[in-house]
């Protein structure tokens, strides 16, 4: 029976969705958060803030996001959204799996 239970809490663990990618513009790093936002064509959406606690060392050796270099910069971003539940609160976190640097800076 305990075995069951554990395979239960197993299954009810993180559950990665699709890739998603994006063009985004870097806002900068604060409090231990990467902070982008979504880039739109509707003069009037501002887009949507995407943050990411944890960045990989292969990704920060690529783009020094650490520091203020990059902020206003416009990136092709891929990520995981992961939906942690464990039966009572669904918790959402995304994990920056690519970057690139884009060259088409807008007006």
């Amino acid at each position: 029976m305990k075995s069951l239970f554990i395979i239960a809490l197993l299954f009810l663990g993180t559950v990665n969705q699709d890739k998603t990618t994006i063009e985004v513009t870097y806002d900068g790093y604060y409090e231990g958060v990467y902070s982008f936002t979504t880039i739109t064509d509707d003069e009037d959406d501002f887009g949507e803030t995407l943050e990411f606690e944890n960045i990989s060392d292969e990704i920060l050796k690529k783009y020094d996001l650490n520091s203020e270099t990059f902020i206003g910069e416009e990136f092709t971003i891929t990520y995981i959204k992961e939906i942690d539940d464990d039966g009572n609160y669904e918790f959402v976190t995304y994990k920056l799996i690519d970057i690139k640097k884009t060259n088409n800076q807008r007006e």
